[in-house]
């Protein structure tokens, strides 16, 4: 993932310069435990507003997340891109919003920052890391 230039689309986000190949923000497993959705798990929209699950205990290593769910002695760790999410939330924040944030700061093309955002997020719900308000 390169970082944004400055060259905006009419949607503002950065439209890529350079020929950037078509792959996920998120390119390693934030998670270390299965990657498992429940099928009752709730989900993510646009208009919905997240917040941080204050039950988890975390850190900033090396510019990324890591955390641990006491309850289950789960080790979570977190790419820079989903590190970054998580920054983002520290006050609630809406899905469109941090979509609109992360198209600031890399240098992709929106439908695959929203893509794969979701996913992350969708994800990060099921494990209630991150919770949906309201």
């Amino acid at each position: 993932m390169q970082r944004r230039r400055d060259v905006r689309s009419p949607h503002g986000c950065v439209e890529p310069k350079d020929f950037i190949e078509h792959h996920p923000i998120f390119n390693r497993t934030a998670f270390r435990y299965p990657d498992v959705m429940p099928e009752e798990a709730e989900t993510a929209a646009l208009h919905s507003v997240l917040s941080r699950n204050p039950d988890f205990m975390w850190s900033e290593v090396d510019g990324e997340i890591v955390m641990l769910d006491v309850a289950n002695g789960s080790y979570i760790s977190f790419d820079h891109v989903a590190s970054e999410i998580w920054r983002l939330i520290e006050t609630p924040l809406d899905v469109g919003a941090l979509v609109d944030r992360l198209c600031l700061k890399y240098d992709a093309d929106r439908s695959i920052i929203e893509s794969d955002a979701m996913r992350f997020l969708d994800r990060a719900i099921a494990r209630d890391v991150i919770r949906v308000e309201g």
